[in-house]
């Protein structure tokens, strides 16, 4: 009996060390899109059917442009620093890394953003390349509307579930 404490004990250490010890952060990719825009929302829906796949190599990180003033400034500030065209810029503009996308073609656009995403994910990262976040940061802004997921939420699920084996096995243990 003792050893089966003992190694449950051991099972409830390890589930939550070895969970934060294979957890690779994903890639942020920061979409600008107008409220209304058709090929924005095409986009964001294309991304729903892909969280499945790929939803754990990713975070969305939107910025709506058409009606906030603040994402509407961090939009132009980041196409100028990657010497986009200020006079020709529209939406949706995705931002992997340091791979643009200006538009959303769904015949052509979602290999390469795959791609991007994958190349992205497989760097180390701190090798990662986080514009938006650095033109955030230059500007001294205190804007972040980052969707990231939790992996918290998993930790503590399993978690919950090695605690609830053990109580099984403690009362069953006692019936005996």
């Amino acid at each position: 009996m003792k050893k089966l404490f003992s190694l449950l004990f051991v099972a409830l250490l390890i589930v939550p060390i070895t969970a934060f010890a294979a957890d690779k952060e994903p890639v942020d990719v920061y979409i600008f899109h107008g409220s209304t825009c058709p090929h924005c929302k095409e986009l964001l829906e294309w991304f729903e059917t892909q969280e499945e796949k790929y939803g754990d190599k990713y975070d969305l990180v939107k910025y709506e442009v058409w009606n906030d003033e603040k994402n509407a400034e961090l939009f132009n500030l980041t196409a100028e620093k990657l010497g986009m065209d200020l006079e020709n810029l529209g939406v949706p503009l995705m931002i992997i890394g340091e791979q643009q996308f200006s538009g959303f073609a769904p015949e052509e656009d979602p290999e390469l953003i795959i791609k991007a995403i994958e190349e992205e994910y497989d760097k180390d990262e701190s090798e990662r390349s986080h514009i938006v976040d650095d033109v955030i940061k230059e500007n001294n802004w205190q804007h972040d509307q980052k969707e990231k997921k939790s992996t918290n939420l998993i930790i503590g699920i399993a978690t919950i579930v090695v605690v609830v084996g053990l109580i099984v096995v403690v009362m069953k243990a006692r019936e005996e």
